[in-house]
């Protein structure tokens, strides 16, 4: 969503200040206004660390902004326990820090100019002290009631506050289910992008208070806050399935990878290859310096459930305007295979991507040509596009199928089965 408010912007006549935390999506940016560099500041940057706030305002010293957008946003669709510390700190920073010293920032020069607007996303969760999504809640909860105070304060300066408390928008923030995905739409509880954006920008240029875009959702606002504990405790049993915990993992990790590649690895590759070549890629890929170096220099991200399977997607440039990754590793534990652990994993991934990616991607793997996998794979949307015989070192080779299949986010359709 970040790069249509900068296209809607750049097409009303403003200049961009752009800020991603990852290069990718900058980049992309910068070739959809390709040719109109002069009007493009793209700062790559995490605004989920200290001090994010101050270095913005730093590089924009001499700009004259207008427009202030708090729109970054992350979730883990998680209990507490599940998510990591580093991951809460990053939320409670990326959603309350920042947005807030955001606007101390600016505010003042807009107050100084006589002109400014203001619009900070929010989201109807803020009225939901609910289990799985409680501490993404309460994050916009914080956003609603500062934004609130900030309005007020701003009367009669010509600086205006808006706040938007979107319900379900068609993004891969919240990695809904497909047939979730269709059912919100019916029901109007989900809307696209598109038009997010554009009720948000008109709410904002009106100056208005607060923005809650669809029916059904100023509808439930009021009847959130009833819905009793034993009812959220017995659709946690019955729905959490749909959200599994699947989190991004860490250097900490590297124990809890190996231990499980141990067992998933060997277990896979028994029936396929020699010992001597299992030990030989067990050192060559799972040792903790081979490790560390995938997780930092090779930009590869890990995603475990915790206990039972693992997976890594790594960014691998683009392919006909479209952002391009490697699915790394997918290993499910002998005694949870068969529940639906490895569709799990791959659409975390996939999600994943497509938030690094700020769109659709492509998605390609490497599977020994005589594993059963193929056939998961082919489930999961993925065609083979080629076949290769790499040499991998002591006199071993990996004979694989490369597959690979394009997900799209704009229409949260099935993956597009594509040859590379």
């Amino acid at each position: 969503m970040g790069r249509m408010y900068a296209h809607r912007l750049f097409e009303m006549g403003y200049g961009i200040v752009a800020v991603d935390v990852r290069q990718t999506g900058l980049d992309i940016l910068a070739d959809e206004l390709a040719g109109h560099a002069d009007r493009v500041l793209p700062i790559c940057m995490d605004l989920s660390e200290p001090g994010a706030a101050a270095k913005i305002a730093a590089l924009t010293r001499d700009l004259d902004v207008e427009v202030l957008i708090n729109n970054a946003g992350m979730i883990n669709v998680a209990s507490t326990a599940a998510i990591p510390s580093d991951r809460l700190a990053a939320m409670m920073g990326l959603h309350c820090a920042t947005p807030l010293l955001l606007c101390h920032e600016f505010v003042p020069r807009m107050q100084a100019a006589g002109c400014g607007y203001v619009l900070n996303v929010s989201s109807i969760c803020a009225w939901m002290d609910w289990p799985l999504i409680g501490m993404y809640g309460n994050t916009k909860r914080f956003v609603k009631g500062f934004s609130r105070s900030l309005r007020l304060e701003c009367a009669g300066s010509g600086v205006s506050v808006t706040t938007v408390l979107f319900g379900a928008v068609d993004t891969p923030l919240f990695g809904f289910p497909q047939k979730a995905v269709r059912w919100m739409k019916r029901l109007g509880v989900m809307i696209s992008p598109e038009k997010a954006v554009s009720k948000a920008l008109d709410a904002m240029f009106r100056r208005r208070k607060v923005l809650v875009p669809g029916l059904c959702n100023k509808l439930a606002i009021p009847l959130l806050p009833l819905v009793p504990d034993s009812l959220l405790r017995a659709a946690v049993r019955r729905f959490g399935r749909l959200f599994p915990n699947i989190r991004q993992a860490g250097l900490d990790d590297i124990p809890l990878i190996r231990r499980m590649a141990d067992v998933a690895f060997r277990h896979t590759y028994k029936p396929l290859l020699t010992p001597e070549q299992i030990d030989y890629m067990m050192d060559w890929m799972y040792s903790e310096e081979s490790l560390i170096r995938q997780m930092t220099e090779e930009q590869n991200t890990f995603l475990l459930l915790e206990g039972k399977g693992y997976a890594s997607i790594r960014p691998d440039g683009s392919a006909d305007g479209i952002s391009r990754f490697h699915l790394e590793k997918l290993y499910v534990l002998p005694q949870y295979q068969g529940q639906g652990i490895g569709r799990d994993l791959i659409n975390a991934a996939v999600a994943h991507a497509q938030r690094l990616a700020g769109g659709d991607v492509l998605v390609e793997l490497n599977v020994n040509r005589h594993n059963p996998a193929v056939d998961f794979y082919k489930k999961m949307g993925f065609v083979i596009d080629r076949d290769v015989d790499n040499p991998i070192g002591g006199g071993h080779f990996m004979n694989d199928h490369i597959m690979a299949a394009v997900f799209p986010v704009s229409d949260n359709s099935s993956p597009r089965s594509r040859r590379a």
